[in-house]
């Protein structure tokens, strides 16, 4: 026990170690084994919000990018993976509901290409975060709040759905103007709205499974990836 709890401990180290040195005044860090995201601002927790993750088969990967905007009702592009996996063939073969659905598509070049329209159905929810990467994971909304209840939440095919998202936007668009009847009244429009963050911040997606309490003390979590084991063995020398 004690000997899985220091390995917990040196893997976590390890990970810190791969971010920058200077990680920012102001920085989002979601903790993937945590199924949690913090929002920081002077080395103070501003905000803390429960996530969902992706599955074990579409894990959510560890990287970092920048947050240049708050979008509120997103349309989604829907990418190829997932239409080969369910959605090309409810456009196929029950082209109704997925009006239904708010799916509009097209043909091009020989392929499927399929775009759902803002809405409270939109997978996206009515916000996401406009953070540019080359995996093409956010951090967004989602109309499947039922799963936040739940403690391991490993649910989605790689992006990151946040729990009362518009609060989080409140809190990085930090602006009198962008209160919250006014984030509110935009999304009751039902338009997409692109609002600049005035200091864009970076994002941190990491794998912790051990981290420190406020008071000090130490928690360990589970390993929903089964990633300390390799980086265990990288840190001893092996393959």
């Amino acid at each position: 026990h004690q000997a899985e709890e220091r390995r917990k401990i040196e893997v976590s180290l390890e990970r810190w170690r791969w971010l920058p040195r200077n990680v920012g005044t102001r920085y989002l860090l979601v903790n993937i084994p945590e199924y949690r995201v913090r929002l920081f601002e002077n080395s103070r927790e501003a905000a803390s919000h429960r996530v969902i993750v992706g599955k074990s088969s579409t894990p959510t990967p560890q990287f970092s990018a920048t947050v240049n905007a708050v979008v509120l009702n997103p349309s989604w592009t829907v990418p190829q993976s997932i239409i080969a996996e369910s959605v090309g063939s409810l456009v196929r073969n029950r082209p109704e509901v997925a009006r239904s659905r708010g799916y509009t598509w097209s043909y091009t070049g020989g392929g499927l290409r399929v775009v759902q329209r803002p809405g409270p159905q939109n997978s996206l929810g009515q916000m996401k975060l406009d953070m540019p990467n080359a995996f093409r994971v956010y951090l967004h909304d989602t109309p499947g709040k039922e799963l936040f209840e739940r403690e391991q939440r490993t649910f989605s095919h790689g992006c990151i759905r946040v729990d009362k998202p518009f609060d989080l936007a409140l809190e990085l668009l930090g602006r009198p103007e962008w209160n919250r009847s006014a984030i509110d009244g935009v999304v009751a429009a039902g338009q997409t709205r692109r609002i600049a963050l005035e200091a864009p911040t970076p994002v941190y997606i990491v794998y912790f499974t051990a981290v420190a309490n406020a008071d000090g003390r130490i928690q360990y979590l589970d390993d929903p990836y089964r990633l300390d084991a390799a980086t265990a063995a990288q840190l001893s020398g092996g393959p």
